[in-house]
């Protein structure tokens, strides 16, 4: 291509040739007024030559070229001389910034700054807000971040009311600067302010450089809100870009148009609207997908990559894989970074997929065929990828039983990756650790497996990454329970402590659910061991760490602790103790509105009955089981339902044993007549059980007839069930005695017997990664079911 310069024409060979015949023509010019006009000339050819150098790779000389305007024209008065300087100027800190020299373009940007800055002239304002602009970004590039937003915000200052499109551009690059950066600081809502404060404020501009920020504005304000869990406003910001900019033809705008089609598909696959997220990114590969311009194809790219993950979402895995596929035949021999790692990551999805579905050996295959891609490659960006790949190999082998082949596949992703600074490969290092130690336990070999899970605790326990953290949690677990099969009880019970404390200093809500629950776990295996001082103190210590918090999960946590720590207390005499842990759980839950909740403060106060009835106040523990049927009586839940008929149930057999009869058979008749409806297993067993005790209530109250009624009622009712236990005698049930309890204290080693399995159960439960919180909620649940048993049921 050929251009013209000031009437001849120059071809690429000779421009710079040219930019030099003009600094010596005005260099051999006289002191006439020509000279003048020869001054503008040289600088504009001296400015010009510095840009065709820094164009062609000659980096060096350029930089030349724009100092000698400094050396020859730094003290020229003439405004279309200092225009040309501070071009000049600007251009070289530019260029310095590009080259990665940011202290030196720094100082190029001060300088212009500094020279031109107070100057009206409206060309040497453009020069200015532009070197402003640089210069935060330089700022921000080098982690100085409050003085690269003091700097954006300066632009605004000076030249915020200014209507020149110039520098509107420039006020308008500076406010989305500041956006961006806000944002990568984790400020999300004054990053959302600022991106608004830009689109109100350009509006309609329709020069390319301002339609360009608004469209860059909106892009990130719905990328930000999207981050915020704001989905349906992240959505509109991205519906704007495509009603103002959809149809634009210029190559930036339809870059802007191809991420807002991509992201808000991908905000919509997050909502679960899989089938808009699929037309969303249809939409991109309808528009572009043919276009050779390499940043649209990076898009189209990103969007058959997550096509594939929303088919996923809709187990319609052929597709799926056909997406992957499209990705590798597309893209498959590009050598851009971005697409190469766009390619890998279609490789590694297609992979973790296939062994989703079973077909593990071709995810063995194309694991393989990813990972001797990228080792290929140079780019550090494929790394992620690389882990990505070894470690979908390394569950794939297992999967299919190759565990040795397995062991090295994890072991080589640790070395690889062991001493990157990069999170994600962190994650990948400790999630292979984690795994290997687990394979290693499931082939038996224990004390290899708690070697591997100290391995991975050594290097990351002190990590603040939430999977990290979740990985080391999971360690934690692990090895607890490989130290129980290897005979280290004791050892075993501190991993709970230690899992609470690792993630208490965290804002993760699921890991500290977690956590809350293993610290339970870590109380309940104390007990079952007889130390119950201890393992009430491990209870107190739940209460004082999570009862403040105000998730359901945490909340439920809590009121479990108070639950137990309230039957331990009463199992060994210490009503009192026990009296007070029911009544904080019923102080907390007055006023929930969760069913869960709600039949824990039930349990709560059942408890609370038999402990205030064992302690010689039997009036006071049929006012508290009373007190339930006032707070809840008129629930629906099923859950509920069944409380309020044990609390009934306990509320009649205390009565008895006072010697009311009159008022127990009353009670038992109530049951009956509340709960007959009721479809559920707990509440028939109910029924049942109010039948058999007023007929023993009769019986002993000579009512002979009147017993055997109601023992017939309950084999009519419910004599044909399955299994039904055999009703010729009302022995099989006994109502709590004014004791509290089972005689015999059969209930207190029944609930033993409960905890103890449940807790001993758990170590084959919590191998895997994120088995750990779950099966410790398992134990919970099993304890707290066999404490209802004890309180208002009977088999």
């Amino acid at each position: 291509m050929r251009s013209t310069i000031f009437g001849w024409d120059a071809g690429s060979e000779n421009l710079v040739a040219g930019y030099d015949l003009i600094v010596k023509l005005r260099n051999d010019g006289g002191a006439d007024a020509g000279k003048s006009n020869l001054r503008e000339l040289a600088a504009v050819a001296l400015v010009a030559k510095g840009n065709s150098l820094a164009g062609t790779g000659h980096h060096e000389e350029a930089i030349g070229a724009f100092q000698e305007v400094l050396v020859r024209f730094g003290n020229v008065q003439e405004l279309a001389v200092r225009k040309q300087l501070a071009m000049a100027i600007l251009a070289k800190g530019q260029l310095l910034n590009r080259l990665g020299d940011d202290h030196e373009a720094a100082l190029a940007f001060d300088d212009l700054i500094a020279r031109f800055g107070d100057d009206e002239a409206l060309s040497l304002q453009d020069s200015v807000a532009a070197a402003l602009v640089a210069k935060g970004n330089v700022l921000a590039s080098t982690g100085r971040d409050d003085e690269a937003l003091a700097v954006f915000q300066e632009v605004f200052n000076r030249y915020g009311e200014s209507e020149a499109p110039g520098l509107r551009a420039h006020v308008a690059g500076a406010l989305l600067a500041k956006g961006n950066r806000l944002g990568s600081l984790g400020r999300d809502d004054d990053a959302i302010r600022t991106y608004k404060h830009l689109v109100q404020r350009i509006g309609e501009g329709q020069t390319p450089a301002l339609r360009e920020r608004v469209a860059g504005a909106l892009v990130n304000l719905g990328f930000r809100l999207g981050l915020m869990g704001k989905s349906q406003e992240a959505i509109s910001a991205y519906d704007q870009v495509l009603e103002r900019f959809g149809e634009a033809a210029e190559p930036a705008m339809r870059i802007y148009v191809a991420n807002a089609l991509v992201n808000k598909g991908n905000r919509l696959g997050a909502m679960g609207r899989a089938i808009e997220a699929l037309a969303s990114y249809d939409d991109v590969l309808l528009r572009y997908v043919e276009s050779d311009d390499l940043s649209l194809m990076e898009r189209t790219a990103s969007a058959l990559v997550a096509k594939g993950h929303r088919l996923e979402d809709l187990d319609r895995n052929e597709e799926a894989l056909d997406a992957y596929d499209e990705v590798v035949r597309r893209y498959g021999r590009a050598e851009t970074p971005a697409l190469r790692d766009r390619v890998a990551n279609a490789m590694v999805n297609k992979a973790h997929r296939l062994r989703e579905v079973g077909r593990l050996s071709e995810a063995v295959a194309i694991c393989d065929e990813t990972i001797a891609l990228i080792e290929q490659a140079s780019e550090a960006e494929l790394s992620e990828d690389l882990a990505n790949a070894l470690l979908n190999k390394g569950e794939a082998l297992a999967d299919l039983g190759s565990s040795e082949e397995a062991l090295v596949t994890y072991e080589e992703v640790a070395s690889r990756f062991a001493d990157s600074p990069q999170t994600y490969l962190q994650q990948a290092v400790a999630n292979a650790l984690v795994s290997r130690g687990n394979r290693l336990a499931e082939l038996h070999r224990h004390e290899e497996a708690i070697t591997a899970y100290d391995k991975a605790l050594a290097m990351f326990s002190a990590s603040k990454d939430p999977i990290i953290l979740t990985c080391m949690a999971s360690a934690l677990i692990s090895k607890g329970n490989r130290l129980s099969d290897t005979g280290h009880p004791e050892d075993a019970i501190e991993v709970f402590e230690q899992v609470a404390s690792m993630v208490d200093g965290t804002l993760n809500d699921s890991l500290r659910e977690g956590a809350s629950s293993l610290l339970l776990v870590k109380g309940l295996r104390v007990g079952s061991q007889g130390r119950i001082d201890e393992e009430i103190a491990v209870y107190d210590d739940a209460v004082a760490r999570y009862g403040d918090m105000e998730s359901p999960a945490m909340r439920e946590d809590v009121v479990n602790a108070l639950v137990i720590k309230g039957y331990r207390l009463a199992s060994v005499g210490r009503h009192q103790e026990a009296i007070a842990a029911y009544e904080d759980v019923v102080n907390r839950l007055g006023g929930s509105d969760s069913p869960n909740l709600q039949e824990l403060a039930i349990v709560a106060l059942v408890a609370k009955s038999n402990s205030l009835a064992a302690e010689g106040n039997p009036a006071d523990a049929v006012a508290c089981l009373e007190d339930v049927a006032g707070r809840y009586g008129n629930m629906q839940a099923t859950e509920i339902r069944e409380g309020v008929a044990g609390s009934l149930l306990a509320k009649g057999g205390i009565l008895k044993a006072m010697g009311d009869a009159e008022k127990a058979i009353s009670t038992f008749d109530s049951i009956v007549e509340g709960f007959s409806s009721g479809t559920s297993p707990g509440l028939r067993k109910s029924v049942a059980k109010a039948l058999i005790a007023k007929a023993q209530a009769l019986s002993e109250l000579g009512r002979s007839e009147e017993a055997t009624m109601a023992l017939d009622d309950v084999v009519r009712r419910f004599g044909g069930e399955e299994n039904a236990r055999p009703v010729a005698t009302f022995r099989d049930f006994s109502p709590p005695s004014a004791a509290g309890g089972r005689e015999g204290g059969a209930s207190q080693a029944a609930i033993s017997d409960v905890i103890n399995d449940a807790v001993s159960n758990f170590a084959s439960e919590s191998t895997d990664q994120d088995v750990g919180a779950a099966g410790a909620t398992k134990v919970l649940n099993r304890v707290l079911q066999g404490i209802r048993s004890s309180l208002y049921e009977s088999d």
